[in-house]
């Protein structure tokens, strides 16, 4: 589930850009099958080099997605491919804790490991592979274990279905019920996790132009507003631990017209930046409780450790009342066994039971590449607030899917650092385009 994120190299000088009023939309044909096209096309298409203005927004991420997914593609080759040891465990072995699988249809799988990778090798391919390999031939494939994303083993652990396992067997002379390991001149190559970049294009289809104008704002959009927290917050939401910086930047989010430019939190590693967006989850949902509107809040960050920091260490501050704190996630792999967490399937069939009007008010935490399964049956502006964490961390298309969500009504805070190493007090960049302290330590 963790983003892959090789940089790209210094595109060339622009192309001049279609007009500001051109809003194109991508259609299927456009989407593809989630194949990039070659780099030779790719060079020949001015959108690849076109300045990032808001007519050109869709076409040039578009071109970019490929250029990018070609980029992996070779990359994934060069890095894992090649001639490995095959190691099978015998059939009916005793079940072992990194025999992950949820699937009753790998009831009579085969497992086995993959022996000559380093540890860098098995991380890059489980995180940018699609889950399979093909061993000595196209017609045999292994799947990845869930045991791989969990693990800094130089072994990568598989299985193999029982259909797979008898290609193999056609393929491998020796294979028999017994332990087994090949001679080491086993073939092995993987599966670029395409649907990955598929997701990126339909959330980039998705995404409204009325949020490209707020991604994109003018020079208008910046306007003076007041500073203002209402005195009846203050005990509730506990500001006692708070600085003056983050009682200030928190003076900003909550004051800043939601129909405005997006609200930028930059700060170093303990400056209390995420501290700071629990509390602002909170007010959002007293502020809906008093006036009896909606609040429903996503936040999203780049990790799931992050995600999890949120559920563990701020639940208590952001849950108030009837509002609801739920921790999605795409697998059970990536759950902790806590009540809050959902994966996507259940989330949407909670959906479904309870539709959501106004007056609800309830909190989704998750990642940036979960928040894209959202996009499959979610309408675009559904959360009226978006807080993304770890957004200096965050590629612009990762952030596309949780920006989807939201509208132009809908308030949208970004923190991150953008000097990751560096010992920056927190600051909050505000519509005037001035910049204040905003939780120094």
């Amino acid at each position: 589930d963790r983003p892959i994120q090789p940089p790209l190299p210094p595109p060339p000088p622009p192309a001049p850009p279609s007009p500001e009023e051109d809003w194109p939309d991508l259609d299927d044909g456009q989407l593809g099958t989630g194949k990039p096209q070659s780099s030779t096309a790719l060079r020949q298409l001015a959108g690849v080099h076109m300045e990032l203005k808001r007519g050109t927004y869709k076409t040039k991420f578009l071109n970019l997605l490929d250029c990018e997914q070609e980029e992996h593609t070779t990359f994934l080759k060069k890095r894992c491919d090649g001639i490995y040891k095959l190691c099978l465990y015998p059939v009916g072995m005793k079940r072992q804790q990194w025999m992950r699988t949820d699937n009753a249809k790998h009831a009579q799988c085969r497992y086995g490991r993959v022996l000559g990778l380093n540890g860098d090798q098995v991380a890059y391919a489980a995180q940018a592979s699609n889950g399979t390999l093909r061993v000595t031939s196209e017609e045999v494939v292994a799947e990845l274990t869930g045991e791989n994303y969990h693990h800094t083993q130089d072994d990568l652990f598989i299985l193999f279905t029982k259909e797979n396992m008898q290609r193999l067997r056609t393929a491998l002379r020796g294979v028999q019920d017994a332990a087994f390991e090949s001679d080491g001149s086993v073939l092995v190559e993987f599966n670029i996790k395409a649907s990955y970049f598929l997701n990126l294009k339909k959330a980039l289809h998705e995404i409204p132009s009325e949020m490209i104008v707020k991604l994109l704002p003018n020079q208008g959009d910046f306007r003076e507003f007041t500073h203002q927290l209402p005195k009846r917050f203050y005990d509730r939401l506990k500001l006692g631990r708070c600085s003056e910086d983050q009682l200030q930047a928190l003076q900003t989010i909550v004051s800043c017209p939601p129909n405005g430019p997006p609200v930028l939190v930059s700060g170093a590693f303990g400056t209390g930046k995420t501290y700071l967006l629990a509390m602002a989850a909170h007010y959002f949902l007293q502020e809906a409780r008093d006036t009896r509107g909606s609040a429903l809040v996503l936040v999203c960050t780049q990790q799931h450790v992050s995600a999890d920091a949120y559920l563990e260490c701020f639940c208590a501050l952001m849950e108030h009342g009837d509002a609801q704190v739920v921790r999605l996630v795409t697998d059970r792999k990536f759950s902790k066994q806590n009540t809050r967490h959902l994966t996507v399937p259940m989330f949407q069939r909670h959906l479904q039971k309870h539709s959501y009007q106004v007056g609800n008010k309830f909190v989704v935490i998750t990642t940036f590449q979960t928040a894209l399964r959202l996009v499959e049956f979610l309408s675009p502006g559904f959360f009226t607030h978006v807080l993304l964490d770890e957004g200096a961390q965050a590629r612009e298309p990762e952030t596309i899917a949780p920006l989807c969500l939201a509208s132009h009504s809908s308030k949208v805070v970004i923190a991150g650092d953008q000097h990751q190493h560096c010992y920056w007090s927190l600051s909050m960049h505000t519509h005037t385009g001035r910049s204040c302290n905003a939780g120094a330590r």
